[in-house]
């Protein structure tokens, strides 16, 4: 199954304690929020990273969207913007800790699982 949009819904907890049920509301629609035109396709949530490396607009957006609109937006400036695109572009486009390392100019430095679990791939896969 492939999936056709990515929704966020949220619920106000303390008015839901209060009347004793749940109000859900929608407060992300990726399809709809980011003019998504091939819906949750790879080409599209690519051009969505890209996207978000030159507007300014949709990426202090798409950060208020990763806090779930938790409070209200506290928008950076634009040098926050310039610094915070980059690591931000790289962990989105990244299939791995590796990749995204590589992107950030990090090298081969190891990452945080194999810094404290040491050979887990190995390990993992170890028959006993």
């Amino acid at each position: 199954m492939l999936p056709t949009n990515f929704r966020i819904f949220a619920m106000n907890l303390e008015e839901a304690n209060l009347n004793g049920e749940p109000q859900w509301t929608q407060q992300v629609d990726y399809v709809k929020d980011y003019a998504l035109e091939g819906g949750m396709s790879v080409d599209s949530l690519y051009e969505l990273t890209v996207r978000l490396t030159q507007d300014e607009e949709l990426y202090w957006e798409w950060t208020l969207d990763k806090s779930r609109n938790a409070a209200p937006l506290e928008r950076g400036t634009t040098e926050d913007w310039i610094y915070s695109r980059g690591p931000e572009y790289c962990s989105l486009i990244a299939s791995s800790d590796k990749e995204n390392a590589e992107c950030k100019g990090q090298g081969d430095r190891p990452s945080l699982m194999d810094v404290f679990i040491g050979k887990w791939k190995t390990l993992g896969s170890t028959k006993f």
